[in-house]
């Protein structure tokens, strides 16, 4: 693909790309769950590409973007002068300065909120809650270490990025591969495989559609509502494999 002369050339190898990841989806938690000997050798071999894009990632640059949000103009404009020509250059930088400016009200108006007017009360809201939180922590932070409240927001994502790797990371790709009857293990892991790649699709395209038109507040509603609805189906529904082996996981299904 890094070498395709056009964009169908591109959506072509991506597709193929797609077939790979899919069929590797399917394939790969099966073969480690049903060779157990091995799954060890395969989990460290994989870390091998990760490690490689590690070293190489350490000579990137910052991304423009990121350093125009962090006021870091004249950095952006050093990375952009090595990725853009003049007059291009120019145009870029323009583009940035009104995507920083725009950037705030959008956010606000995507919460459900369509007026300049109603947009700017609400960031005289947010502005008020952040001065009262200010003031807060004046009195706060000599009772408590300085570094405390910058290490609670770490924590807090620590904590959410290590619930996430303890459940909905790795137990759906391993329940997929354990919970089907020999027979039929490899046409129900590509059902379900299908599903998830689906669902995702669906999700990556619809949901700036939906937060534009109910608002972003209701958007999150209906994934809280499906991911209550998963909650109670795992709970009714799915059974407990822990320390079976494939012949007793097919009794449960008989």
């Amino acid at each position: 693909m890094a070498l395709a002369p056009n964009s169908m050339l591109i959506i072509v190898g991506r597709f193929l790309v797609g077939l790979g990841v899919g069929f590797a989806s399917i394939t790969t938690p099966s073969y480690i769950a049903e060779v157990l000997g091995t799954w060890r050798w395969m989990l460290g071999l994989a870390v091998t590409p990760a490690l490689v894009q590690l070293v190489l990632m350490m000579f990137l640059s910052e991304s423009p973007r990121w350093l125009y949000h962090k006021n870091r103009k004249e950095k952006a404009t050093t990375v952009l002068f090595k990725i853009y020509p003049s007059p291009r250059l120019e145009d870029e930088i323009a583009i940035l300065e009104d995507h920083l400016e725009q950037e705030s009200k959008n956010k606000v108006k995507m919460a459900g909120f369509k007026s300049n007017e109603s947009s700017l009360f609400l960031s005289l809201v947010v502005s008020a809650l952040n001065a009262a939180g200010t003031i807060l922590g004046i009195y706060l932070i000599d009772i408590a270490r300085r570094k405390s409240f910058g290490w609670l927001a770490i924590v807090g994502l620590g904590v959410y990025i290590l619930l996430f790797a303890l459940g909905m990371g790795p137990v759906p790709w391993t329940m997929n591969s354990e919970i089907y009857p020999e027979e039929y293990r490899g046409l129900c892991a590509g059902m379900s495989v299908t599903v998830n790649w689906i669902s995702s699709v669906i999700m990556s395209t619809s949901f700036l559609s939906m937060a534009e038109g109910i608002g972003l507040g209701q958007s999150f509603l209906i994934l809280l509502g499906v991911a209550v609805l998963a909650i109670v189906f795992v709970i009714i529904y799915m059974p407990e494999i822990k320390g079976l082996t494939f012949e007793e996981v097919a009794d449960i299904w008989n």
